[in-house]
């Protein structure tokens, strides 16, 4: 049974770590969460996302061309960086790069990236925290992976004691998403069984939560705050307009919830307003109002 509860009150965690397999998928599956809590509960709940991967395949050469052409913008390149961007990318014609050129500019992407998390961390109030994990490379598990997670873990279960994690769903599509929380879940729990709750999130991957456990309302500042967040990732808007989905998914999750509850009167009950997020949480149903 859901039953409302308000965020500023009832919240139990002390921190909150959002898992980003990509380093914008925080803000587009929590991003309402993240900002709702730096706003509302700032003085006794941490947030941290914890970006898995550099995410540097998702910038187009021509984004990052542009980039390093445009001397107006507060990028994140030296005066060398930009040169030599310019230089391999130029001239439209990238059979001539070496070895050496394909790293730079993979380390420029990822840099570029890494920026565009920063931006999205002022927006919604949390600590990044850049992990680079082989899943990127290799799509499996390995061991290097598992030190470095359970090494962050370790340093965020200070924060207090009760602490929240929250992940792709089982539902996901994605390779890196499913391997993301698979390594979560395999490291939380080998190293840290009985420290961490688990929520999982809904992504633009996955189809619509079944039956979602926890429901965020969002209004319509904290909405725009979302979107806001999500555009700050510029490279991933030139391939696919996310802040339109971010928008889209808010509205189809508050109109149709309570169809997918099966109760038709269920949204007027809960008064989830226009916007809402969801989350798989297999131990309590609420809504936070």
């Amino acid at each position: 049974m859901i039953t409302p509860r308000r965020l500023i009150e009832e919240f139990p965690y002390h921190v909150v770590v959002v898992v980003s397999p990509h380093p914008d998928d925080s803000c587009i599956a929590a991003g309402g969460l993240l900002y709702r809590i730096s706003r509302e509960l700032a003085d006794r709940c941490q947030t941290h996302v914890l970006v898995m991967t550099s995410g540097h395949r998702g910038v187009t050469e021509l984004f990052l061309q542009r980039s390093a052409e445009d001397t107006t913008e507060d990028s994140p390149w030296t005066g060398d960086e930009r040169e030599r961007i310019v230089a391999l990318l130029g001239d439209g014609r990238h059979d001539h790069l070496t070895h050496d050129d394909r790293d730079f500019l993979a380390r420029c992407r990822s840099k570029l990236r890494r920026q565009e998390v920063e931006r999205e961390a002022e927006v919604l109030g949390f600590t990044s925290h850049f992990l680079d994990l082989e899943i990127y490379y290799e799509h499996t598990l390995t061991g290097e992976d598992e030190n470095k997670l359970s090494a962050t873990l370790s340093k965020l279960r200070t924060a207090g004691p009760r602490r929240l994690l929250i992940m792709p769903g089982r539902y996901e599509l994605h390779q890196t998403h499913r391997l993301a929380t698979e390594l979560v879940r395999k490291v939380v729990q080998t190293r840290h069984a009985g420290e961490w709750e688990q929520w999982a999130y809904d992504s633009p991957w996955s189809p619509m939560m079944p039956r979602p456990d926890v429901v965020v309302p969002l209004a319509k500042d904290v909405l725009e705050a979302k979107m806001e967040a999500t555009r700050c990732h510029r490279s991933q808007l030139d391939r696919t307009p996310y802040a339109g989905i971010v928008e889209g998914t808010a509205v189809k999750t508050a109109a149709v919830l309570s169809e997918s509850l099966g109760a038709f009167d269920v949204s007027r009950a809960l008064d989830l307003g226009p916007y809402a997020e969801v989350f798989e949480n297999m131990t309590d149903s609420v809504v936070y109002g």
